[in-house]
């Protein structure tokens, strides 16, 4: 195939879409974003109104691949009714209209690789080492990364299955996401403990993330779920010590305790006082190697 080397993404402007999408171009694919905008820093825009249900038809048959990010913030406002609404809809509205185009023209032949999140074992704090064989939790996350991936393997269908869905971890990375939250009071001496400290966070380095997803393009005996996540949950309070021994700065405030972040936070406080560990073992089956498989490095990497 002569376009097998462009790479269409969705969410490209979004934290993991601008690091894969450099890592790509590195890696000598030409790369284009669909996006609502038409700004894309230089490269290909193909443009969609995902309200409207209107998408450039040329994108499908530019397209080697797709790589499927799209989707909400689910950190940025408290969980209103109506936000909830929209971190949902935010996720299976573009995979349905994908899938709509994909009839129209009679499906996709490239691969197709779509994100989920490791939400979708639900928020709580247990012992269990969740692998991609574990059921969905039974909270407003679990529920939204099960619709989230059914839409989504609509469109994997539509590829002949030719494609993966890959639940991601929380990210490790200065540009955003969780760390900056989490580590920018340590540095000023304002850090502090959420919660027990003892929930699990599921992390993976925001390198390693995007070169997972470009492994699942390039082997294609890779297909169904993978977790992208580190090889090694640690706790909160372990993250938290290892940022502190970055900056050589000791966190002195207390522990702040669960009831006062769901008065701040409402319902999403779960996102910082719960946690689960989560295997990888199954997509380091397949020959991935982590460049960072040990917190420290990855904090390093990010923080210095």
């Amino acid at each position: 195939m002569e376009n097998e080397k462009r790479i269409l993404i969705t969410g490209g402007s979004g934290l993991v879409g601008r690091r894969l999408t450099t890592l790509l171009e590195a890696e000598g694919y030409e790369v284009a974003w669909l996006s609502r905008g038409k700004k894309g820093d230089g490269r290909k825009i193909f443009q969609w109104d995902i309200d409207a249900g209107i998408m450039d038809s040329a994108a499908l048959d530019w397209a080697g691949a797709i790589i499927h990010l799209a989707g909400e913030g689910i950190a940025e406002k408290k969980w209103t009714a109506r936000r909830k609404e929209e971190i949902l809809q935010s996720r299976v509205k573009p995979a349905f209209l994908l899938k709509k185009k994909m009839d129209e023209r009679g499906g996709f032949s490239g691969r197709i690789l779509c994100a989920s999140a490791v939400g979708f074992y639900g928020a709580m704090n247990s012992t269990h080492l969740f692998s991609e064989t574990d059921s969905a939790g039974q909270d407003f996350m679990a529920e939204v990364c099960q619709q989230w991936e059914s839409a989504s393997n609509g469109i994997i269908e539509k590829a002949h299955g030719k494609g993966c869905i890959l639940r991601v971890g929380i990210v490790i990375s200065a540009n955003g996401g969780a760390l900056p939250k989490l580590a920018g009071p340590v540095k000023y001496f304002a850090g502090a403990r959420l919660g027990s400290g003892k929930q699990m966070i599921p992390w993976i380095h925001i390198d390693d993330v995007c070169r997972m997803f470009v492994h699942c393009l390039e082997n294609k005996d890779c297909y169904g779920i993978y977790n992208a996540c580190g090889p090694q949950s640690v706790s909160h309070d372990e993250l938290m010590s290892s940022v502190s021994n970055i900056y050589k700065r000791p966190i002195i405030l207390p522990h702040v305790p669960e009831f006062v972040l769901k008065v701040i936070l409402g319902e999403m406080a779960v996102m910082v006082t719960r946690g689960v560990s989560v295997s990888s073992e199954k997509i380091i089956r397949t020959g991935f190697r982590f460049l960072y498989p040990e917190l420290q490095d990855a904090l390093k990497k990010e923080l210095l």
